[in-house]
């Protein structure tokens, strides 16, 4: 489930990053490698607020089984099987849509949102910077 959420977060946010980015640069009439890095990092703020909003059922689900972990863990003694996991986030993903509906997958995307937009603007701000740096040797 974490790999999940993780490859889906991110397979979302650093496009969407880029894009933002074109978007400023074209708006302020930049070449993109001109692009102001605090511009950069208010592009990185709003990806990783839009990722985590997207992701959050998926964060919800994985959340939900750590907190079964001895559920999810182990079966029998043994590690889960692949097909196990599989099982038990339908089964949570079942639970959670049967008592709360389909907003219930989305408690807490409003905190999620501003704490990975947050992270983005202080990670992907720090990657701009030190991408500079380095461009500019």
């Amino acid at each position: 489930a974490t790999a999940m959420r993780d490859v889906a977060q991110s397979s979302f946010q650093f496009p969407l990053y880029e894009c933002l980015k074109l978007g400023a640069a074209k708006w302020m009439s930049l070449d993109l490698n001109q692009l102001p890095t605090t511009t950069s990092a208010f592009c990185g703020s709003i990806a990783g607020m839009a990722s985590a909003v997207v992701t959050t059922p998926l964060d919800l689900v994985k959340t939900r089984l750590n907190l079964r972990a001895s559920e999810v863990t182990t079966v029998a003694g043994r590690t889960a099987s692949q097909r196990a996991s599989c099982a038990l986030m339908a089964s949570e993903a079942r639970e959670i849509y049967r008592t709360q509906g389909v907003s219930g997958f989305f408690k807490g995307a409003g905190l999620r949102g501003m704490w990975m937009g947050l992270g983005g603007f202080i990670f992907l701000g720090s990657f701009e910077t030190a991408k500079n740096q380095l461009i500019n040797r």
